[in-house]
């Protein structure tokens, strides 16, 4: 009985879903205040903190101010098509 609990146990910590968040990145997006970056979504030019796409993947990978990284483990990162600046000069 006692090894029937044990694997009960071990099944469900093993079956137990991690989900993570999905942040998006998109050329017509906003920055890290601007926007959230968890909805696939264009920043429509005015307001905070709004359910839109990053302009950068900066603004999901790189902590920003006092602000930690955003990203964490067993999140995904989807980076829409355009040009995205690196290096000098980014955000």
């Amino acid at each position: 009985m006692r090894k029937l609990i044990q694997a009960l146990i071990l099944t469900f910590l093993l079956s137990t879903p991690a989900w993570g968040t999905v942040y998006y990145v998109r050329t017509d997006g906003g920055t890290s205040v601007q926007c959230l970056g968890t909805s696939d979504a264009a920043y429509d030019g005015a307001g905070t903190g709004e359910a839109c796409a990053f302009s950068h993947p900066a603004w999901a990978l790189a902590p920003v101010g006092s602000n930690p990284t955003r990203m964490v483990a067993g999140d995904t990162l989807i980076i829409g098509a355009g040009s995205y600046m690196i290096g000098y000069g980014m955000p």
